[in-house]
């Protein structure tokens, strides 16, 4: 009933309908309990799917996570999978048992509905649970963030992976809040990364003072007009035998000349890269723009000569404000490469010269640098 669901829709013993719980009350868990028994066997693996709370918001009342705790403790139940929730909400791991709160929409009609863009309906997550089946515990929880767009009238989306991957989770704020602190990040099922979620108010000192009014940012990066930056053309292997479109084809970069002399054939001698970032679609800057304008750049080691693939090991990324509209400007650097190593700087502006976003991480060198001819 939580979610609006009218009485008239319930299945009866003359009319189908939906299985309409009267409350979320220990007698309505103990009534669950009883159908769990009659059916479960050795092995079973048990999901509850209920339907139910608001559209949007990320509270979870007393009495939802009671009868969560109910279902797994009076019933069997080995997977509690909410929903109704038109965005993620929070994910609890209780007695060893996922409890998903709110799993949002995959695909949903409410584009014309607005006052609500807070919740992201454009982020979407894929839950993979694996559960042992020899006590119904869980043993790994995946989850895959897409982006929803439309495109020719068509509802698409990306598999978002990196950093945009894990600020895709960090954008749903509710999602960590109560039980998972940790996240491990995985490419083609392989172990890729690791990230621990903080979150925290800064308060003020002694005397009151939180430094709000104390304030200095440097110069922004100096480029050349937009005009006269370098488009490099779509990189090989950017659009795959079937026709399907990669990374390169989804953004737009436009390079200081500088910078761009290991394209040709001569390096420039300096470890770094230097442009504007922006996307070919009509779409301003947000949030998971800059995710992929931290690390969107050629790697800086290509102005030695090292044009070899360089995996991130380790990036952290600071999300300083939202963007304005326009093209972004991104700087980045290094100060030190040996033993395989390198260490790169990352700057983002906005375009009416807010500094908005800035990481730092340390790479692997993809092949060894070659003298500037």
């Amino acid at each position: 009933m939580s979610s609006g669901i009218p009485r008239a829709w319930a299945a009866t013993d003359r009319s189908p309908g939906v299985n309409l719980l009267p409350d979320l009350s220990a007698r309505t868990v103990g009534r669950i309990a009883e159908r769990v028994r009659a059916v479960k066997s050795a092995g079973d693996v048990v999901v509850a799917s209920l339907h139910w709370g608001g559209n949007w918001g990320y509270e979870i009342s007393g009495e939802e996570i009671a009868f969560a705790h109910g279902l797994v403790d009076e019933a069997a139940v080995d997977v509690v999978y909410g929903h109704s929730s038109h965005h993620p909400k929070a994910i609890e791991l209780y007695r060893g048992r996922p409890i998903l709160y709110g799993c949002g929409d995959f695909l949903d009609d409410y584009e014309g509905i607005g006052g609500y863009e807070e919740f992201r309906d454009d982020l979407v997550l894929v839950y993979f649970p694996t559960m042992r089946a020899s006590d119904g515990r869980l043993s790994a929880l995946a989850l895959v963030p897409l982006a929803g767009f439309a495109a020719r009238r068509r509802w698409g989306a990306l598999v978002l992976g990196g950093a945009v991957a894990m600020l895709a989770l960090m954008l749903t704020p509710a999602l960590f809040t109560h039980f998972s602190d940790f996240v491990s990040l995985s490419q083609a099922r392989r172990p890729a990364g690791h990230g621990a979620v903080g979150r925290g108010t800064a308060s003020a000192d002694a005397n009151g003072h939180a430094g709000d009014d104390f304030t200095w940012t440097g110069a922004p990066p100096v480029l050349p007009p937009l005009a006269e930056c370098v488009a490099l053309g779509p990189w090989p292997g950017t659009v795959a035998e079937d026709g399907t479109e990669g990374f390169a084809s989804q953004i737009r970069m436009l390079f200081d000349p500088a910078v761009v002399g290991w394209r040709y054939g001569t390096p420039s001698g300096m470890p770094e890269m230097r442009g504007y970032f922006g996307l070919r679609e009509e779409r301003e800057p947000d949030a998971l723009l800059l995710a992929l304008a931290v690390d969107g750049l050629p790697p800086v080691v290509f102005g030695l000569g090292a044009t070899g693939w360089a995996p991130t090991v380790e990036l952290t990324m600071h999300m300083r404000m939202v963007p304005a509209p326009g093209p972004l400007r991104v700087a980045a650097r290094c100060r030190h490469v040996s033993g395989g190593w390198f260490d790169e700087e990352a700057e983002v502006w906005d375009a009416v010269g807010n500094l908005v976003a800035q990481s730092r991480q340390i790479a692997r060198v993809g092949c060894p640098p070659s003298r500037p001819a």
